[in-house]
């Protein structure tokens, strides 16, 4: 992986992965993990300064302000964000743009067109449930300690081999420090500063542009790729002389770049699958053949990517990757979802 890159594209994702564990506590308990979760429920909010590293690239500072449940306000490289349950507003103030969002989805962020490239959707750091479960199941093993600083770390499984988060902690139960790391990537994060709050002020998370600054255009549409959520057939470019999906029925999207090395195996493989179900290819790019989709960079993770929808255009399920092992248990677990909805 090409670490400057990703580094130079870094993402509120990135961020909001520390949004979430930033939950500070302290009890009367000698284990900074049990201090830890003591408080996770009680904080009003918190401010915090964060640093993260992408491998072996330069730094990144990042401030965060969270105001639980639906305040979020983050700041990096002369851009902001601000987040409430209304919408938010997304700043560069070293081009004097904005953009307007719609409102939080818990899961998702809808994608940037201005500022960093923060825009994956996916946001980690609101998806309570991911971390909680590792904290409160005790899930995370002790993994020594360091000047003064405890560590627990929680090991899981990926297609590519093992990967793990490290979180450190400090006496008090202050988190300290997180690596995220998987085979061929790591991301460290710094805690240089933290703050819990009883009180934060409303223009915090204020929606309003400042003044001389030019909007981009119409507020985006949130766009999300996760089961349970709406598909986002609305949002697809429909080439010259084709429909747009009807979804009466299954139908297989299949998300492929195709200057992928993979892309005409994961063709071929879709025309195999087309035989049990609909399919719909959406290349990313202007295609006069296939459905594209704007912002195709900002709603995936990763090509090809596979979102099988109900014909209600709910999202069934969703798949990413192409290799022989990855594949193979893609395809199993698409005829499993397949028969279940035929019922």
């Amino acid at each position: 992986m090409n670490y400057q890159v990703f580094a130079d594209n870094l993402t509120y994702r990135t961020v909001m992965t520390l949004s979430l564990i930033l939950l500070i506590a302290g009890c009367r308990s000698n284990d900074p993990l049990e201090r830890y979760l003591a408080k996770t429920s009680t904080i009003q909010g918190f401010k915090a300064e964060i640093e993260i590293t992408v491998g072996q690239s330069k730094p990144e500072s990042v401030s965060i302000v969270r105001e639980f449940p639906n305040g979020l306000s983050l700041s990096a490289r002369n851009s902001r964000l601000a987040f409430t349950a209304k919408g938010g507003i997304d700043i560069s103030d070293s081009e004097k743009l904005y953009d307007l969002l719609p409102p939080i989805n818990p899961f998702f962020v809808p994608p940037s067109r201005n500022g960093l490239n923060w825009g994956t959707l996916y946001m980690i750091g609101f998806e309570a449930p991911t971390f909680r479960k590792i904290f409160s199941e005790k899930l995370l093993k002790a993994d020594g300690q360091k000047d003064g600083i405890s560590f627990y770390k929680f090991v899981y499984k990926t297609p590519g081999g093992d990967a793990s988060y490290r979180f450190g902690f400090s006496s008090e139960g202050d988190i300290k420090s997180m690596v995220s790391e998987e085979p061929g990537f790591k991301i460290n994060y710094s805690v240089k500063s933290y703050t819990i709050l009883d009180q934060i002020p409303p223009e915090t998370f204020a929606l309003v542009p400042p003044d001389g600054y030019v909007q981009l255009g119409a507020p985006v549409e949130l766009i999300g790729l996760s089961q349970g959520l709406k598909f986002p057939v609305d949002q697809l470019i429909v080439p010259t002389g084709k429909t747009r999906p009807t979804m009466k029925k299954p139908t297989l999207f299949a998300f492929i770049n195709s200057e992928d090395p993979k892309a005409a195996e994961t063709k071929a493989w879709l025309k195999a699958r087309s035989k049990s179900v609909e399919v719909v290819t959406v290349i990313e790019g202007k295609s006069d053949s296939d459905f594209s989709i704007e912002f195709f960079d900002n709603i995936l993770t990763g090509t090809p990517t596979f979102c099988l929808v109900k014909s209600d255009g709910i999202v069934e399920g969703v798949w990413m990757g192409f290799s022989n092992k990855i594949i193979q248990t893609t395809e199993k677990e698409l005829e499993i979802a397949l028969k279940s909805l035929k019922g």
